[in-house]
């Protein structure tokens, strides 16, 4: 019903029929939005704050002329201060979403802050994109799912910006590639997976592999607690890894796959997604519901494509994957559109981001 109520009120509002108490919340969204864009725009130089979760890389060599970069690693250290010492301009991700006790300083901050929103986990889980919704500014789904009618809910939708591999800073990553080409590695394929009952294709997927003596299994660790050399030798010590879907989009493990060295093995479903995303065919592997039924010859197969690339084509998957889809790639293409959009003063054309 609150969705519903709120796509009711955009279209009221857009075709200016008279309000009614949802459409008059959706003009106030929209009325403050302006405000926050006008003052940012008066401003020489914009305080720019990024929260990080899940020990993600440091992405403060992201510069733009404008912003004065800083990062937190919680929300929560921004309790207590006085509006005046807010950033301008403040990016998280949905997990900020997850934690109760922040909703309050959230909606406090949507006051002063314009929020830049990347949603992770629109694929999947839509409560937490609703109060997502409900605070961003710029709204970045990270999924190409569903987003129509979120995008009726908030000033600025983003078109879908995967959030690639954040498990590692860049800098870590070029300092090990070298030693990742050398490796030996193991003939099989890999992945760890956390249990979750609503996903039963996943869940099924995984079984298979797993009953067919490949090295698929449940995750038994706290594995975010781990440090960068453990996820590393984890990774590397494959050369390929098992990506089933949550739901229907392109998990980021293909991109954790890639940067590490190894080949991603995809369900045939997910290969329009690469498609969209310009990725090479060459970069990956496809199995079909026939190959289910013989995972150890999809396996050779695999292995057979691995040893014949070499190792030039380990370090050309983990470049490819750091140019494209590195930690601050997504970063950057958000922020590049927010900040076009403060400083064109309108939406941009198509022609204008050639």
């Amino acid at each position: 019903m609150y969705l519903q109520n709120a796509i009711d009120a955009r279209e009221k509002e857009h075709s200016l029929i008279e309000a009614s108490d949802a459409s008059q919340f959706a003009v106030a969204r929209w009325n403050s939005f302006e405000s926050k864009v006008k003052n940012a725009r008066k401003k020489e130089k914009l305080n720019l704050l990024v929260i990080n979760h899940y020990k993600n890389p440091d992405t403060s060599n992201y510069r733009r002329a404008r912003l004065h970069f800083q990062t937190l690693s919680d929300l929560d250290l921004l309790n207590g201060k006085n509006p005046s010492e807010h950033p301008d301009i403040i990016y998280l991700t949905n997990n900020s979403f997850a934690i109760l006790s922040q909703s309050s300083l959230i909606n406090e901050l949507s006051q002063y802050c314009i929020l830049v929103i990347h949603d992770w986990d629109n694929h999947h889980w839509h409560n937490n994109s609703l109060a997502c919704a409900h605070f961003a500014d710029f709204y970045v789904p990270a999924h190409n799912y569903a987003n129509m009618a979120i995008s009726r809910l908030v000033p600025i939708c983003l078109q879908p910006t995967v959030t690639g591999t954040v498990q590692w800073p860049d800098e870590f990553i070029v300092n090990n590639a070298v030693d990742a080409t050398k490796k030996q590695r193991l003939g099989l394929i890999h992945g760890r997976f956390t249990h979750y009952e609503k996903f039963t294709f996943r869940n099924q997927l995984i079984s298979k592999f797993r009953s067919s003596g490949q090295s698929v299994d449940e995750t038994p660790i706290d594995y975010l607690s781990l440090s960068h050399e453990a996820r590393w030798k984890i990774w590397t010590d494959y050369k390929l890894h098992l990506i089933p879907p949550a739901g229907l989009d392109l998990p980021l493990r293909f991109f954790d796959a890639l940067v590490t060295g190894g080949i991603p093995c995809i369900p045939h479903f997910l290969y329009p997604q690469t498609v969209m995303l310009n990725i090479p065919s060459k970069f990956f592997l496809v199995f079909y519901p026939n190959d289910l039924e013989d995972i150890d010859s999809f396996v050779a197969r695999g292995l057979e494509v691995f040893d014949k690339r070499g190792s030039s084509s380990i370090f050309e998957r983990i470049s490819y994957a750091l140019q494209h889809f590195g930690s601050q790639s997504a970063l950057q293409k958000i922020l590049d559109f927010v900040m076009y959009y403060i400083e064109r003063d309108r939406l941009p054309d198509t022609k204008d981001l050639d």
